[in-house]
């Protein structure tokens, strides 16, 4: 090697050294050295996905507001984080399974968190803080989750399509936001869906007629938005449907399509009326129903006839 080569390749040597050194600091600081390790060693898959976890909310704390910093205080690095305010873990294990930070006063976005980190999550609830920005499409990698719950925040944009990939999930709480554009088809793909609110926000467009795919659908709240179009047949589809409420939307055409409904056991309907006509919805009948409510504001929705029928004007 000529004299030259080694004083250009030393460099080189050294900065990879350094690079190297400055790897092993961080991983030393998300895992400090513990003598208890030697007696219960964990897989180098283990150590990946623990020091994952910790660093993706570490980096999202680092970005929210700084007074929304301080309300984590806990959430420290070289910490367990299954102690950190908030966090909830599998027994076995360090491995995430539940966020619930509702009502903590939290103020940011969600854009810096990285979902993918997070494959084990089971539960995320964020539910009434001041959260704005969009909803990131990243959040369809939470494969496992069965609670989604971002309602009463500052949300905007629109529902992302990738919230389709959560075949998983039970509970979808995106209202009391200012969510707006139409409510995505992929939503239909959301098979194991028992509870759907979308209410309260700036949603327009039709409702997709893919929403009839959800049977194990009981809630579902779409009222107080600017939805348009005629109310799909689809959702006589609904076989397990107990509380629909469609009110404060321009929706037209005929409720009759929600004759199918009849034999389920449907407690609770709010839908717009632009007549004066008494809605008399079959299914609803009094030994069933609760409450009807009956808007008269919006579209143009057809009233059609049956017996024995609780109603109440609102």
């Amino acid at each position: 090697m000529t004299p030259l080569a080694a004083k250009t390749l030393l460099p080189n040597l050294f900065v990879s050294c350094q690079g190297l050194f400055v790897f092993f600091v961080i991983l030393s600081s998300v895992f400090p050295f513990n003598s208890t390790a030697l007696s219960s060693p964990a897989t180098g898959k283990d150590v990946g996905e623990e020091g994952m976890q910790a660093a993706a909310l570490l980096a999202w704390k680092a970005n929210l507001d700084n007074q929304s910093q301080s309300l984590l205080s806990s959430w420290v690095v070289g910490s367990n984080h299954c102690n950190w305010i908030g966090i909830g873990c599998k027994r076995a294990g360090r491995v995430i399974t539940h966020i619930d930070l509702k009502s903590y006063g939290l103020r940011g976005t969600l854009s810096n968190l990285n979902f993918s980190s997070l494959p084990h999550l089971l539960s995320f609830n964020v539910t009434k803080n001041s959260l704005y920005g969009t909803i990131p499409s990243s959040i369809g990698s939470l494969s496992s989750l069965t609670n989604l719950s971002l309602s009463a925040n500052h949300l905007s944009g629109s529902i992302p399509p990738g919230i389709g990939q959560l075949s998983n999930l039970k509970t979808l709480e995106l209202n009391e936001n200012q969510i707006g554009g139409p409510i995505p088809k992929e939503i239909g793909s959301l098979i194991s869906l028992i509870e759907l609110f979308l209410h309260s926000n700036n949603l327009s467009g039709p409702i997709p007629t893919s929403i009839g795919n959800l049977l194990n659908l009981t809630t579902l709240f779409l009222h107080r938005n600017h939805l348009s179009g005629s109310i799909p047949k689809e959702l006589g589809m609904l076989r397990s449907l107990i509380y629909l409420r469609l009110a404060i939307n321009n929706l037209t055409g005929s409720l009759f399509t929600l004759a199918f409904l009849e034999t389920l056991g449907l407690q609770y309907a709010h839908c717009d009326c632009g007549t004066s006509q008494i809605m008399k919805m079959k299914g609803l009948k009094q030994k069933k129903a609760h409450l009807i409510e009956i808007q008269v504001n919006g579209g143009t929705v057809a009233a059609f006839q049956e017996e024995e029928m609780v109603v109440e004007f609102r």
